[in-house]
């Protein structure tokens, strides 16, 4: 049972991934009044002396501003605060072309917005892979890890995150929260640099919770949908794509939405020795040593 819920978790990511396989996200330009991002897009591939024409980009727009925190303490009169530049996402019309313009981003290392004429700022560009919400916390909390064991690069490639400690090192594929909890592990076991103690407290871990999963009640919204309404929009390959996908995640939410892990099960994720036996074992010796405290009872003790 628990291998088949894996392998559907595997299978939904990968569902969620899949549309933003020719997508990347331009980040560090500010927003200028007139601004048309396919030129944003055009200057920043001349930037990387990569040649980006009009017809290679499909579509191009700021992604939505974050909603404001609610428990953030407005800002004092004449006080100014920075607010972080909305990312511009960009869908290209064929692969080659993405990847190329992926590959370019090492060129913008020594590079700024003042280098493409927008602005007199000095803000870093960067660009990145569009990930689907999962990967995004997974990538996340990766960061975390990368800072608490000192490795040196981060990047992800299709959508899969990887970690590498150092030049010499292979790099490690983290395909699920897991592999981070292992990867501690393993590197406090070779270097005793790292407390297994702050392995709960360091970063926060997501998953799907599928605790009301029902295929069938997937398979039954699946068949509701009303492909002719969702269309109907449509102009091009790109917008049946995007509504195709956008009916399916909202399925996917519904029925195994991400849950963030407690505390306790992270504690239990980090020490993967210990088995659902194992578990459910200490838990009927802890509730005897409840009682044995409790009534002294020598014969409970002995159990």
């Amino acid at each position: 049972m628990a291998g088949d819920l894996n392998t559907t978790k595997k299978s939904l990511d990968d569902i969620e991934q899949y549309p933003r396989r020719d997508c990347l996200e331009i980040k560090g330009v500010p927003v200028t009044p007139t601004e048309n991002t396919n030129d944003v897009v055009k200057k920043v591939g001349e930037l990387m002396e990569v040649e980006i024409l009009e017809e290679d980009i499909s579509t191009s727009h700021r992604l939505p501003a974050p909603r404001p925190n609610s428990n953030q303490r407005p800002a004092k009169p004449g006080v100014h605060v920075n607010t972080p530049t909305v990312s511009i996402i960009v869908k290209f019309a064929r692969r080659d072309v993405r990847d190329r313009f992926y590959a370019g981003r090492k060129h913008l290392r020594d590079k700024s917005v003042r280098d493409i004429g927008l602005t007199r700022s000095d803000n870093k560009i960067y660009i990145s892979e569009s990930l689907s919400p999962g990967n995004r916390e997974l990538f996340k909390a990766a960061l975390s890890t990368r800072h608490d064991l000192k490795f040196k690069y981060i990047w992800t490639q299709n959508g899969k995150v990887f970690l590498r400690k150092n030049n010499d090192s292979q790099a490690v594929l983290i395909s699920k929260s897991q592999d981070l909890l292992h990867l501690k592990q393993r590197e406090d076991h070779d270097s005793q640099e790292v407390e297994s103690a702050n392995l709960t407290g360091t970063f926060k871990l997501f998953r799907r919770d599928y605790s009301h999963y029902y295929e069938s009640a997937v398979v039954h919204d699946m068949q509701a949908i009303n492909w002719e309404h969702c269309f109907s929009h449509c102009k091009d390959v790109n917008d049946y794509f995007d509504s195709f996908y956008a009916s399916v995640e909202s399925i996917i939410d519904k029925h195994a939405p991400l849950k963030k892990l407690s505390r306790k099960e992270i504690k239990f994720l980090s020490k993967p020795w210990i088995t659902t036996g194992i578990k459910h074992s200490i838990a009927i010796k802890n509730k005897l040593y409840k009682q044995f405290l409790n009534t002294q009872n020598s014969f409970i003790h002995n159990k």
